[in-house]
Order: structure tokens, then C-alpha cells, then sequence
């Protein structure tokens, strides 16, 4: 089993919050990106987080988001 870790750098605090589907984690940084007024390319999110599902990709940086999967259930 396989979860997501979202990390969120705002200007002096990092919020995270983990997720066990995909869906739930772009959700989650959909939500970000409306909660910290981030201007998000959500097309490149998914295609991320795809690549994280296919185990192609494990982490990225982008804008002031970090997403990684991590092995273990959350």
C-alpha cells in the first residue's frame, strides 16, 4: 500500500496532510492551490500524480507545493 504526502510551504509555516488515493490528493492540492490563492497548471498536477501512481515519479517540487508517495497506509 502506497500513500501521498502534500506539503504546502506558506511564508513561515509548512502545512501537511496525507492522502491514500490519488484522487484524494489532487483534491488536495486543488484545495490548496484555492485556500492560498496559488495558480496552479492542474493538468500538470494530475500527470504528477499519475507518474506517482505508475512508481515513474516519487517526488516533485512545484510552485510552494511539495507531493511525494510514500510506501505504508495512512
Amino acid at each position: 500500500m502506497k500513500h501521498y504526502r502534500i506539503c504546502i510551504q506558506a511564508e513561515r509555516h509548512e502545512f501537511d496532510y496525507l492522502c491514500s488515493t490519488i484522487s484524494d490528493a489532487y483534491g488536495a492540492v486543488e484545495d490548496a492551490s484555492i485556500a492560498f490563492n496559488l495558480n496552479l497548471d492542474m493538468d500538470s498536477i494530475m500527470r504528477v500524480l499519475v507518474d506517482m501512481d505508475r512508481r515513474n515519479l516519487i517526488e516533485t517540487d512545484r510552485y510552494h507545493i511539495r507531493i511525494r508517495v510514500e510506501d505504508g497506509e495512512v
